[in-house]
């Protein structure tokens, strides 16, 4: 409550206004009158309590993206995923504050996202020299050398990784067959248009659209561009569906 009006009254029953009221800095008030029996009638109001603070972002059912450069992208509630996950730290690191979702996935990231994906970062091994082109001190060594000693890549037939090149949804498919793929295709059978049974991605691309971690490229006929290049938001989708955690 509140003190809405005061009004002293002497002894006689005039009623007078007070000469002076002072804030003593204690929550408490001086109120200085003439001598003599005061009677102080006070009237209260309610205080109305403050409003409440507003709700947090997510409450009023905005999104608060972990990267600067992802609002409003088809992927992004999978790129929060893949992040949430520790699969991903952001593209402009020390900062990595942005994912780059418009840039094309490298061989070296593709080997980061896997072994991240799967939990198999304590399991990483020392330099191995398995790849010509694959150094010692590069900062993705040790994801490719664990992908090589699960299987999941065996490099080029000149005994190359090529680290900087960009992965291809072939090549994706592959990847992903060979790290997540449950084996219910035995043999391709032909579902895409532009993936003849014959290719050797066949059986890994009819493999994880089985699974449900693609979804081709096209419905009308359908169809998965295999030699199309992958980017990082799409990426992103690939392994959160392979996971389990997104659609």
């Amino acid at each position: 409550f509140s003190i809405a009006a005061i009004s002293p009254q002497d002894f006689a029953g005039e009623t007078w206004w007070f000469l002076s009221w002072s804030d003593s800095g204690t929550q408490s008030h001086i109120v200085t009158a003439p001598d003599g029996p005061v009677t102080f009638t006070a009237t209260y109001t309610t205080t109305p309590p403050p409003p409440p603070p507003p709700p947090p972002p997510e409450v009023l059912g905005e999104v608060v993206s972990t990267f600067g450069d992802i609002a409003g992208n088809i992927h992004e509630a999978n790129i929060e995923l893949i992040a949430a996950a520790d699969i991903t730290n952001g593209c402009n690191p020390p900062v990595n504050d942005l994912f780059c979702p418009d840039r094309l996935v490298t061989r070296a990231e593709m080997a980061a996202f896997l072994i991240r994906a799967l939990g198999l970062e304590s399991q990483m091994p020392g330099f191995q020299g398995t790849f010509s082109d694959v150094a010692a001190d590069e900062w993705y060594t040790p994801y490719v050398e664990t992908l090589a000693s699960f299987g999941i890549t065996n490099g080029y037939p000149d005994g190359t990784y090529r680290p900087q090149a960009s992965v291809t949804r072939a090549e994706m498919a592959k990847f992903l067959f060979l790290a997540f793929g449950s084996g219910s295709v035995t043999s391709p059978q032909g579902i895409f248009i532009d993936v003849p049974t014959t290719e050797w991605f066949a059986l890994a691309v009819e493999q994880i659209y089985a699974d449900q971690i693609t979804l081709g490229c096209g419905t009308d006929p359908l169809s998965y561009c295999p030699f199309d290049v992958v980017h990082r938001d799409e990426m992103a989708s690939f392994i959160a569906r392979a996971l389990g955690l997104g659609n």
